[in-house]
């Protein structure tokens, strides 16, 4: 019985065209309507290259890119300034 309920919805799928939607692909997004990470995955993102406590975010357009800037107080006192890429969260500079 199931083989033959497969047989007339593949017939009748053939027949009529297959399902009454279509589909198709997403249109790219334009580099300027990338995604970006939030401030704060860019701030996780740099107190893994650099442990301490973050004193601030800034976030920086470059073009058609997107940068963040974390000011971060390492436990030894000196303040150190992390690129974050704002569309991959890989840290650019330390």
């Amino acid at each position: 019985m199931v083989v033959y309920m497969r047989s007339v919805l593949l017939t009748w799928l053939l027949l009529c065209g297959g399902p009454a939607y279509s589909w198709s692909a997403p249109e790219p997004l334009h580099a300027a309507q990338q995604r970006t990470i939030t401030e704060s995955q860019a701030a996780s993102a740099a107190l893994r290259a650099v442990p301490g406590k973050v004193l601030g975010v800034q976030k920086i357009q470059n073009g058609e890119r997107v940068l963040y800037k974390v000011k971060i107080l390492t436990d030894d006192g000196r303040v150190r300034i992390v690129t974050v890429d704002g569309s991959t969260g890989n840290v650019l500079s330390r």
